[in-house]
């Protein structure tokens, strides 16, 4: 394969869609962390779970249960939301200046959405969730009383 004249090599836009191991949630003590954040917030058939981390990058975990449906279903339900992840993933908001979030996805039954719609309800449901960390932040922070 040969570079065309005129037109650069660019690999940088293929390497921040991948989906590698620093960017997935693989321990249960993990997914466990996430949940007993209780920061949750439901965008369409989706929930998502959120953590705030010191990390320099988001992770995600999915869970899917068996009510979604058969396994056929549940994969290409999970390869969506990979992909929505993937995505959206520079664009999340991050809790602060170093850190970032963990992510736990689950489902309710639904009929299939387009890949775009998949996006939009992922993205919508973590800024929502960012949105409600930021005020329990602000409740929580002893006040200056000067």
């Amino acid at each position: 394969m040969t570079q065309t004249q005129g037109q650069p090599r660019s690999f940088g836009a293929a390497r921040l869609l991948t989906f590698r191991r620093r960017h997935r949630l693989t321990h249960a003590r993990e997914f466990q962390a996430v949940f007993a954040a209780k920061l949750r917030k439901s965008a369409g058939p989706l929930t998502v779970f959120a953590h705030p981390t010191d990390r320099a990058e988001p992770r995600l975990g999915l869970s899917i249960g068996k009510r979604v449906g058969i396994a056929v279903v549940r994969n290409r339900l999970k390869r969506q939301l990979r992909e929505a992840f993937r995505h959206t993933r520079e664009e999340l908001p991050r809790p602060s200046e170093e850190g970032s979030y963990d992510l736990v996805v689950s489902s309710r039954p639904h009929a299939a959405l387009a890949q775009t719609e998949y996006r939009k309800l992922f993205a919508d449901a973590v800024r929502r969730a960012h949105k409600e960390h930021v005020k329990r932040q602000r409740r929580d922070a002893p006040e200056d009383k000067a």
